[in-house]
């Protein structure tokens, strides 16, 4: 298996970065399509630092868990200092994890931002895996960002080192419209682009000058000639939400 990143990596990288706040950017999507009175728990592939498993819970009182192969301690820190109690942490590595244990058993798997950086063929590998966790009647959400043309410029000019850690051939609607629905378990919700400049982008946190110009400019033109092909432009975010049948 080809790693883009390794635990090191994203050890030193949450630790450094010490977040310390809840967020999260894309409820305005998600409140669309998410029935929260039939959902009772939540597992996020990638979970590290717990910002958004905090989230869910405050927002929808529910039961969150991660799998995460980075420092329990770290995630487990967050979620104290926002007084998160019912939360399960797995710390383990997804592509050597025992599926089994965790088969159908909940009510929305997600992953914001985890399988990207990895190959395409693990990539199909760890979709397969997030479905086998999903109950019967349950959500599916995928999102990872979309580092293709002008925003491909703007990492290229402002955050190169990211570059490295990212597939950017994962970040293809058809190909995870097809692995979400081999199989025919699951019906697609929504399968687009999301438009936020938010300030998870290492560059963009340290230059908010830089961020709020580069966010006017492709708000601007998005909203002028807003279609599917340019938003495969200029959106910074693909997202993906499916219900299990």
């Amino acid at each position: 298996m080809h790693r883009y990143s390794e635990k090191r990596y994203w050890d030193e990288y949450w630790k450094d970065e010490d977040r310390d706040e809840i967020i999260f950017y894309f409820s305005d999507l998600v409140d669309k399509y998410i029935d929260w009175s039939q959902v009772g728990n939540y597992m996020e592939v990638g979970g590290a630092p717990g910002s958004i498993m905090a989230y869910m819970n405050k927002a929808h009182f529910i039961e969150v868990s991660t799998i995460d192969f980075s420092d329990k301690n770290l995630t487990e820190s967050f979620l104290k200092r926002q007084d998160i109690r019912d939360y399960r942490i797995y710390q383990e590595d997804f592509e050597k994890i025992e599926i089994k244990k965790h088969y159908k058993k909940y009510d929305l798997v997600a992953s914001w931002g985890f399988i990207e950086h990895f190959s395409k063929k693990t990539c199909s590998k760890f979709i397969m895996y997030h479905k086998k966790m999903v109950s019967d009647g349950g959500y599916l959400i995928i999102e990872l960002p979309n580092i293709r043309k002008i925003c491909f410029a703007l990492y290229f000019l402002f955050n190169r080192r990211l570059l490295k850690i990212h597939n950017r051939s994962v970040m293809d609607l058809r190909y995870l419209k097809e692995q979400i629905l081999k199989g025919n378990e699951f019906e697609l919700l929504y399968a687009g682009y999301y438009l936020t400049m938010n300030q998870q982008n290492d560059y963009f946190r340290k230059h908010p000058k830089i961020e709020s110009i580069c966010r006017r400019i492709i708000g601007r033109f998005s909203k002028k000639h807003i279609n599917d092909k340019v938003k495969s432009w200029c959106f910074p975010y693909m997202i993906l939400i499916a219900k299990k049948k």
